[in-house]
């Protein structure tokens, strides 16, 4: 009896629709979200370190960035303040890191605490932040990042 249950499951299987996706409904696999969040890693570095050359390899061309203000900016602007920043960063510690998959993107949001020095003064923030991420020829770029302040 289970042999024949194995039978018929094996012959049906054909005609589900678990077992034919094409390669467009393939979900991202296991190794796609350690990349995705070593990709966040990097860009946590790079903000840190003020490095133009590692954010400009993690932000797509058409990358955007908007803020609690409601300010836009897209890729050069946002590695130019970055780089030209006037305030010295101490510390930057992200928490509570969730990720969604899709067909070739991933979703990261979490908090954000932020330490900097700007006028003589020490500042520390809270944020909350939303980062999504395309694959374009096998690596991950940051397309999009909402970022606001938790009061």
């Amino acid at each position: 009896m289970l042999l024949y249950g194995i039978v018929i499951a094996v012959l049906c299987a054909p005609w589900s629709g678990q077992a034919h996706r094409d390669a467009s409904q393939v979900r991202p696999e296991r190794g796609d979200q350690r990349m995705v969040l070593e990709a966040e890693r990097v860009w946590e570095r790079a903000l840190t370190m003020r490095d133009e050359a590692a954010l400009d390899r993690l932000l797509a061309p058409e990358f955007v960035s908007r803020n609690t203000d409601g300010d836009v900016r897209g890729k050069r602007q946002y590695i130019a303040e970055v780089v030209q920043a006037r305030y010295k960063l101490f510390f930057l510690k992200k928490n509570r890191i969730i990720t969604r998959a899709g067909d070739d993107t991933y979703l990261v949001r979490g908090r954000l605490l932020v330490r900097v020095e700007f006028g003589g003064r020490t500042l520390t923030a809270r944020f909350q932040f939303a980062h999504r991420f395309v694959r374009r020829e096998f690596q991950w770029k940051a397309v999009d990042e909402e970022v606001k302040q938790i009061k």
